[in-house]
Order: structure tokens, then sequence, then C-alpha cells
């Protein structure tokens, strides 16, 4: 049934619950929201498409705008070089399993892209899971795509309100270098978006500690602690991060706001 909706709630103290997926269709108001993971998308896309990948992906991409980046592009190991030479003085931020990790003048870890300076900068951002969903779904025909992350889940939420579309996909990135990818951090913060507001937590500092648990439980390695403050932090921005292709394999994302 298209209104069935499935939610999975991890018990939790009031005003902090955390929903889970599979929640494959929500409706809010005039709003319908189809909530998949990256895994799934479809071979053909309509409408508006929402990309989430908490840790750290769109997290990382709501503070490049917030600091003021000149230009900034999701980049593959195919398309990087053709972004260093259109932009040779540019930062190669991000991760892969194919170049050395000096190949980057910073990693994917939110904490280490603080201490680096990218304003008035151009930084060709790679990752292994958010910006590679975000392609796909380019390549889809979305007509639009977006991403959002814990930092500007209001910002997301009232552009979409805004918009007055009636269908939205929401993409949970998900880990899929993981044996089981389905994050606690991606399924929970794609079902706060495609939720009503007044379901949301009232108290965000009791959610964020069930939410930490459940990310130190799944992940048994390569977390670091001073990460999570960033990708645990809610509604601290009003960017809204949108997706366009450039061409030769780029994608430049910018504010829709601004």
């Amino acid at each position: 049934m298209l209104a069935e909706t499935w939610l999975r709630v991890k018990p939790a103290a009031p005003g902090c619950r955390i929903l889970f997926l599979p929640s494959k269709i929500m409706k809010t108001e005039n709003q319908e929201y189809s909530v998949i993971w990256s895994w799934e998308l479809p071979e053909k896309l309509s409408g508006i498409c929402v990309i989430i990948d908490v840790l750290a992906a769109t997290t990382n991409i709501v503070r490049f705008l917030d600091d003021g980046v000149a230009n900034l592009f999701a980049v593959s190991e195919r398309s990087v070089e053709q972004g260093k030479s259109a932009y040779p003085d540019s930062l190669v931020i991000g991760e892969s399993s194919v170049l050395p990790a000096s190949f980057f003048a910073a990693s994917n870890h939110p904490a280490d892209i603080r201490r680096i300076n990218v304003k008035g900068k151009t930084v060709l951002y790679m990752t292994s899971n958010g910006t590679r969903a975000v392609s796909r779904a380019l390549g889809a025909g979305a007509g639009m795509v977006v991403t959002a992350s814990y930092q500007n889940l209001a910002a997301v939420k009232g552009w979409l309100a805004r918009t007055g579309v009636s269908r939205i996909t929401v993409v949970a990135a998900g880990e899929r270098s993981f044996s089981d990818p389905e994050v606690p951090e991606d399924r929970a913060c794609a079902n706060l978006l495609s939720s009503p507001r007044n379901d949301w937590p009232s108290d965000w500092h009791k959610y964020f500690d069930n939410l930490t648990r459940e990310i130190r439980n799944r992940y048994t390695g390569g977390l670091r602690e001073e990460d999570l403050p960033f990708v645990t932090t809610a509604n601290r921005s009003g960017i809204v991060p949108v997706c366009r292709p450039e061409g030769d394999g780029m994608i430049r994302i910018s504010d829709i706001i601004r």
C-alpha cells in the first residue's frame, strides 16, 4: 500500500525518540516522502531528491559553504584531475580507496576539515558514499538534488515546504563498505526530515545522547570521537546545498538560498 508506513522506534527518553528505516512512504501535510537507501536508487528519478550522509559528506558540505568557499565541487578519482587542471590552486579534500592520503589536503573527518581554512578557495571534494550518491541521483534524472544533515535539517525541511513539490525522494547514503551498511545516523536523520516538525525531538541533547550510543555500537573501527560533536549538532546552519552537473564528471555544490 502506498500510504503504508513501517516504523521501528528505538526506546528512548521522552522527547528524543530515534526513528529507523525502513519507512518507505512518509506523508506530512501536502507532501509525500519516499525514504530509501542509496543502493535502492531507481534507474529513473524525477522531482527533488535529498541525499543524507551524516558521517560525513553532507555534514562537511554544509561546513564548506558556511565557511565561504569560492567554489565547491564533488569529484571522483576520474574527474579530480580535470578539476585540478581547471583550478590549479584548489584543495582536494576527502577520501579514496585508490588515491593515497598524501593526495589530499585534508581527510574526510569533520574535525580535520574544521582545522583547514577554505574561505575564498576552490575545494574538490571526494568521498566513498555521499558524493557518489549525489552523482547517482543526478544520473538517474532527478530534477534537483540537495543535501541534508543534522546541521541544516530545519533549513532543508523549510525549503522543501516552500517549494510546494508534492513528492520528494530522501536517500540515506549508508556505509557501503560495511557488511551491514544500514548505519543509524543516516536512517535516523532521513526519518526526521520526512516527519512532521511537531514529531521532532523536544530535547536534542537527549536525542543525540541516544544516537551517539548507536553510532559507537555500530562502528567497531574508524570512528573518531572528535568527529561526533560536528555530526550530532542540530540546525546550526541555514544552508541548503544544491548539486548541479558541471561537466567532465564534476558536480558544483552551492547554497540554493544565497
